[in-house]
């Protein structure tokens, strides 16, 4: 097997081309850059700027689509005119502007929890199950939490023709029914795709009522089928918030964050009150320009360190690349940064949605 030539004379850093140097470590701090946004951004947009779940991910799908799309048009602009040196040096530049701009982050967006024609202030601490929210009720700061209710109705069979109230049934068998679903793995849709017999039985969506079963038929209304007829049939949930006495924090347990013992002192029925959010639209425009200009930076650098790649192993055989520093380098560096990227989500996690209203 042939070594890799360095022409002579040439200086080399411990036995490598001074530029696979650098393009070792301006491919790094790009990785790093990408990888890192992409473990963080959801999480800042949630926590942060109070960004709803699905305008959060429509953020983070747009900032990995479009790095993609920009190492395209970084790479057309390198070859016809600025040049790889030029290119590289842009790239940097933006990935720095970028990344300072998003230091700017102001004090974050503001939530207003609104009921009985008042306007409140909501503050939380923690995160995930931990979160606790607070605001300030008469004159005093007081602890709020969120008690749903799950419920479910069969339209006209309660007393005098009215709908039929039912609770779910508990861990303990306590309550009115459950619901029972069965579904294809999915080589079952593969079969039933091609209309092969290893498809298995059709999915269902079954009622379980008073220990007996009724077959359920799902779609924009539901409907069980009871006695020979359709039945309209509704899950639901109810949200009322909770005031209690004062803003106590050790009424949760602190190894799972569940309530007990609460002194409530009032409470305010589903549908009785709302909340809006209130940004800081500098920093929101800031947070915007800077994401455009970490896509830009990455989209120069991207597409220049894999033609770089393939310059310095031009010369080589097959057998000769996989031995190369170009190559085993490089490789190591993605993995180390994709392997960062998981490490980031275990540790950090993301948010718990886009409000405290969410429970």
């Amino acid at each position: 097997m042939s070594e890799l030539k360095i022409p002579a004379g040439e200086k080399t850093i411990f036995g490598h081309p001074r530029g696979l140097v650098v393009l070792f470590f301006t491919e790094m701090w790009e990785r790093f850059s990408y990888y890192g946004m992409r473990a963080l951004l959801t999480l800042y947009l949630v926590q942060h700027f109070l960004f709803s779940d699905e305008k959060s991910s429509s953020i983070y799908g747009a900032y990995i689509a479009l790095v993609y799309v920009m190492s395209i048009i970084g790479g057309s602009l390198s070859d016809k005119y600025l040049g790889q040196r030029k290119a590289v040096t842009f790239g940097a530049i933006l990935l720095v502007l970028g990344h300072t701009g998003m230091a700017f982050e102001g004090s974050g967006s503001t939530e207003f929890l609104k009921f009985n024609g008042n306007e409140y202030v909501m503050e939380d601490e923690g995160r995930d199950r931990f979160r606790q929210l607070f605001i300030n009720y008469e004159g005093a700061p007081r602890r709020i939490v969120f008690n749903s209710k799950n419920y479910a109705t069969l339209a006209n069979q309660g007393a005098e023709g009215g709908d039929l109230v039912l609770t779910p049934m508990n861990k303990d068998g306590e309550g009115d029914y459950r619901i029972e679903r069965t579904s294809r793995s999915f080589f079952q849709n593969i079969c039933n795709v091609v209309k092969l017999g290893c498809a298995g039985e059709d999915p269902k969506t079954t009622l379980i009522l008073n220990g007996d079963s009724y077959a359920v038929e799902e779609g924009e209304l539901n409907y069980a089928m009871i006695n020979g007829a359709r039945v309209e049939f509704k899950e639901n949930t109810d949200t009322s918030l909770q005031i209690l006495t004062t803003d106590t924090r050790e009424k949760s347990d602190p190894e799972t964050g569940t309530l007990k013992n609460l002194d409530v002192l009032t409470t305010i029925e589903d549908g009785q009150f709302s909340s809006r959010n209130e940004k800081q639209k500098l920093y929101v425009y800031i947070l915007f320009f800077s994401l455009s200009m970490i896509i830009a930076g990455v989209g120069f650098l991207s597409l220049i360190y894999r033609q770089s790649l393939v310059a310095c192993m031009i010369n080589m055989t097959c057998d000769e690349i996989l031995v190369s520093p170009c190559f085993i380098w490089v490789l190591t560096l993605d993995h180390f940064c994709q392997l960062g990227h998981v490490a980031f989500l275990v540790f950090i996690g993301v948010g718990n949605g886009d409000s405290a209203l969410q429970v």
